[in-house]
């Protein structure tokens, strides 16, 4: 609304002028034609006719008109803007009850008022993990039975104290869970099922293994030559769910086209964020060249993680990209067992 009262005042200060103007013209043309002539009928004719300052004053009507008619639609505009609004805002307002309401009844039909999970002993020859399990049920008998479907296994539960029943599902960390795991409750010849849809889906190793990821918005690079600099902080924070696997030994790779240039020793802090600061050069950075730095962590597990973080690659003009989830695991001999790219 107030755009539109500057633009109608502006216009019709601009018509005003343009009137001003085409006045002062027509003014001047007319004590030419005065001075230039000595017939005084000429003087008489030239001084009663203004014909020419009517043109400028119809399209100085005609601007303010324009003028008008602009901030009418514009106040419409903001009217029809401003009902948009409120029809958002309404439909916010019942997307938020009916998500309400939705969570109201998914607890009141869940077979569980809670659940914890948590990771237990692992088999490093099947590459297997067990996954601990509690549940509370809502309500139960001496007859309930429960049972959980959690990728290829199924669980069956007991009842450790009164309320409270606990089972565990052993999963390959290298397969693919594709499905939550689902909660089969069995009374009698009735049966529900809830499924537990915050648990984690995927590759499970990336919630058991250490993976990390990094952040390097101050990493910069510059060429000189044939000589690539690179320079700021490499943040690096671990990713999943925390778990008793120890890392034995980190170590920061730097490699040119294919080839370990250096590895750096890195410290790593499983719930701490650790920070590097890089002051790189690398010689012999041919246009073509390509950088990869990797962090490869060696666990108690025997597996090995290497996780790529960061390329420099000509396609992007030798600028760092980061990546997420280009992840390769070795075991103990140093075979690949999983190579997951992003």
């Amino acid at each position: 609304m107030r755009t539109s009262i500057i633009v109608l005042l502006v216009t019709i200060l601009a018509a005003a002028l343009l009137g001003i103007l085409a006045y002062i013209r027509y003014r001047r043309r007319l004590n030419e034609a005065l001075s230039d002539s000595s017939d005084p009928s000429i003087r008489q004719h030239s001084s009663a006719s203004p014909a020419e300052f009517v043109p400028w004053l119809l399209i100085a009507l005609l601007v303010i008109w324009n003028a008008v008619t602009l901030g009418k639609v514009s106040s419409m505009s903001a009217r029809l803007d401003n009902m948009s609004n409120n029809l958002q805002s309404q439909m916010m307002l019942m997307n938020s009850r009916i998500s309400d309401l939705e969570e109201m009844l998914k607890k009141e039909n869940a077979i569980l008022r809670s659940y914890d999970w948590s990771f237990g002993e692992f088999d490093a020859e099947s590459h297997c993990v067990f996954i601990d399990f509690t549940l509370y049920p809502q309500s139960y008998t001496e007859t309930t039975r429960l049972s959980l479907t959690c990728g290829s296994e199924t669980v069956s539960f007991s009842q450790s104290s009164p309320g409270i029943f606990k089972g565990s599902a052993k999963v390959d960390i290298f397969k693919m869970i594709e499905d939550f795991p689902a909660l089969t409750m069995t009374d009698g010849g009735t049966s529900r099922v809830q499924i537990l849809d915050d648990m984690p889906i995927g590759y499970l190793f990336d919630f058991y293994l250490p993976i990390y990821m990094a952040d390097a918005s101050t990493l910069k690079t510059a060429r000189k030559g044939d000589t690539l600099k690179m320079s700021g902080e490499l943040h690096l924070s671990q990713a999943g769910k925390d778990t008793d696997v120890r890392i034995t030994k980190a170590e920061l790779l730097k490699e040119v086209n294919g080839v370990v240039k250096e590895s750096v020793p890195v410290t790593l802090r499983s719930n701490e964020m650790t920070t590097l600061n890089l002051d790189e050069s690398f010689a012999d950075f041919g246009r073509d060249s390509t950088l990869r730095l990797l962090l490869r962590a060696e666990t108690d597990t025997g597996y090995t993680v290497q996780t790529l973080l960061v390329t420099v690659e000509p396609e992007n003009n030798d600028n760092p990209t980061l990546y997420h989830g280009d992840v390769e695991i070795f075991n103990a001999a140093g075979e690949s067992l999983l190579h997951r790219k992003e």
